[in-house]
């Protein structure tokens, strides 16, 4: 298992390596992270500014960078047939999942650490922020590996990633600005609720919100099982 694992890594790190769009949204969070920098600075930007700049580049490197990278490499192996073969040479879902997993999370790690490094960001409450934030990079990241799945190729996983993308970069916007009841609830129960009050509180207190935690492991569970129960029909449909 450890070997068949290592060979589909190795795999994704070809394609995420020969495919320009790929890469660019790899190493985008990192640029966007100094474009905000430069603003901040020109701006003479507080650490209230600085923790917002810090939220809204989070939920958009989450969402492109982590999750879309993903998606477009499940989408692209569709494209090529890669998955069919894979499926037939007695690839497992676990195996399979967890390749697909590993780069992801690898750049969520990334991004949480260096982000409010090159923000020049005093974190708050870092060990919590951190957690949730893995946390949330991780729900969105099975919620895109279910989309990738369902996508049939890249440019179906344009067209449904468009709006998932907007809802997770604006809800919280919306959430923290003078917004109605309704806002805030949903906000609380999408994926974002968490990291949303992890950033914009001091201090923050977890115990304050079991409802968007509930519903970040909610969420998870739900993406995990539909992506689980789809494998096995891609399985059937390539043999």
């Amino acid at each position: 298992m450890f070997k068949r694992l290592q060979a589909l890594v190795w795999l994704r790190l070809q394609i995420i390596l020969s495919n320009k769009t790929i890469l660019i949204q790899v190493i985008f969070p990192f640029i966007f992270a100094c474009i905000y920098r430069m603003i901040l600075e020109f701006n003479h930007g507080g650490q209230d500014m600085r923790l917002f700049f810090l939220l809204l580049t989070l939920l958009i490197s989450f969402s492109i960078a982590v999750g879309g990278t993903l998606s477009l490499l499940l989408a692209e192996e569709k494209e090529k047939r890669t998955l069919r073969t894979l499926l037939l040479s007695g690839v497992s879902q676990k195996e399979y999942i967890l390749s697909s997993l590993f780069f992801p999370l690898v750049l969520a790690i990334l991004i949480t650490v260096l982000v409010p490094l090159i923000l020049s960001v005093q974190v708050p409450h870092y060990g919590s922020y951190f957690v949730v934030s893995l946390l949330t990079a991780l729900a969105l990241v099975f919620l895109y590996l279910f989309i990738g799945l369902v996508s049939k190729n890249q440019v179906a996983y344009q067209v449904i990633s468009m709006p998932v993308m907007f809802l997770i970069m604006f809800l919280p916007m919306f959430a923290l600005s003078d917004a109605s009841p309704l806002v805030k609830t949903l906000n609380d129960s999408f994926v974002t609720g968490l990291l949303t009050y992890a950033l914009a509180e001091n201090p923050f207190k977890l115990s304050s919100h079991w409802l968007s935690l509930g519903a970040l492991f909610v969420w998870m569970f739900i993406f995990i099982g539909l992506s689980l129960l789809l494998i096995p029909k891609m399985k059937r449909q390539a043999s």
